[in-house]
């Protein structure tokens, strides 16, 4: 284990404005390495007692891990019956120390109870009143226990092939589990983009599949995340700003803050056709009895083909989270090939307060009482969870 170690750059952030205000600039380094690494980490929840559950995607494992004593256990087993999962894609807290594991594998969400046990399960895919379905992917929870979801990214369409145009907004849903239904909390927007990539199809005996296409690169859109109370962070993408929902409806409009546009260069595109070839799935589920869903790549996109722009939004998809703290992460969209990811820190005010630098080659996977989790990759594409210190 190494010292913890807290830099403070030179470097600051100026605000948008008249404001002469400065920022500082952190730099974080990890305290301590999990010693045993990881394929893809795409969930890392943080428990009571200090131990982490932690869901690989291509090890197809969810499993305890326990920094002081270095083990690590899995939860359960791969598989399509009760007490199962198929493919983790998020792990969510819920209440009484209990976990909301994403199952894609199965097209499920499984609640996962303090004791390891998956004890209920709900569809992902749910049929509205007028006979529409719609996917239930969760992005984050409350402490109450509250399912926070949009439909961002997802298309289901009926046979036909050919391109089809995604809608410039859509809208942060909360839902409770066990009672429904769904309350709308905030709406997104998003840059309208088309793409031809797949085909959705349905067919007789319930069979159909699902396809998520690649978005147009670098595309403008919303970003958002839920602190414990329930309260929405959703970072503007036009206008760069956090703004807060409270849970009565009460919204709190932060102030824009000024970024330096990244210019897209061959080396930006370059990383981004990587990018989109490595992440890129086609989720196939089968209904009548079957169930679950294949993923497969997809080839690396023709740069020649692509329309990119000439600068880039502030930031990404996925790039916001809200700490246990209530400070908001917002990752920033930097240049190729830059040191490693740099954030800006909001506060429940929606007014920026610092920036945070990590190493490079590293990824935020999640947040503790006390620590932040990040995943080191290394040269062999694994993966090092390690422990942060809050800035």
């Amino acid at each position: 284990m190494t010292l913890s170690r807290i830099t403070i750059l030179l470097g600051v952030t100026m605000l948008l404005g008249h404001s002469a205000e400065v920022h500082a600039q952190v730099r974080l380094e990890a305290t301590e390495t999990f010693p045993e690494p990881f394929s893809r980490v795409v969930g890392v929840r943080e428990l009571s007692d200090g131990r982490l559950i932690v869901a690989d995607r291509l090890e197809l494992h969810v499993s305890y891990l326990d920094f002081a004593t270095g083990s690590i256990t899995q939860i359960s087993r791969e598989g399509e019956g009760p007490g199962e999962y198929g493919q983790p894609l998020g792990l969510f807290a819920y209440p009484d120390d209990a976990t909301l594991l994403t199952d894609i594998g199965n097209m499920r969400i499984a609640h996962i109870d303090k004791n390891g046990m998956i004890e209920e399960t709900w569809p992902m895919m749910q049929q509205g009143d007028d006979g529409a379905m719609s996917f239930l992917r969760p992005t984050a929870t409350d402490e109450r226990g509250m399912v926070y979801y949009s439909g961002l990214g997802i298309s289901i369409r009926t046979q036909g092939g050919g391109s089809f145009t995604r809608p410039d907004s859509s809208y942060i849903m909360r839902l409770d589990l066990k009672n429904g239904p769904a309350d709308t909390v905030a709406a997104l927007f998003r840059e309208p983009t088309t793409t031809g990539t797949g085909s959705v199809t349905t067919g007789g005996g319930g069979t159909f599949s699902m396809t998520r296409g690649m978005l147009r690169p670098f595309s403008a859109a919303d970003g958002w995340a839920v602190a414990p109370d329930g309260r929405v962070a959703v970072a503007r993408s036009l206008g760069y700003r956090v703004d807060w929902y409270d849970s009565d409806g009460t919204v709190s409009v932060g102030s824009s803050v000024s970024y330096e546009p990244v210019r897209v260069r061959r080396a930006e595109k370059e990383q981004w056709a990587d990018g989109q070839a490595s992440n890129s799935v086609v989720m196939m589920i089968g209904g009548g009895g079957g169930g679950g869903s294949r993923s497969a790549q997809l080839p690396r996109p023709d740069l020649d083909e692509v329309e990119f722009p000439e600068v880039m939004p502030p930031f990404g998809r996925s790039a916001v989270s809200v700490s246990p703290r209530g400070n908001v992460w917002v990752r920033l969209n930097r240049r190729a090939n830059s040191d490693g990811p740099l954030f800006d820190i909001f506060d429940a005010n929606g007014q920026k307060t610092m920036q945070v630098a990590l190493p490079a080659n590293r990824q935020l996977v999640g947040f503790g009482a006390d620590v932040i989790y990040a995943v080191a990759v290394d040269e062999d594409d694994l993966q090092w969870l390690e422990k942060y210190p809050y800035p």
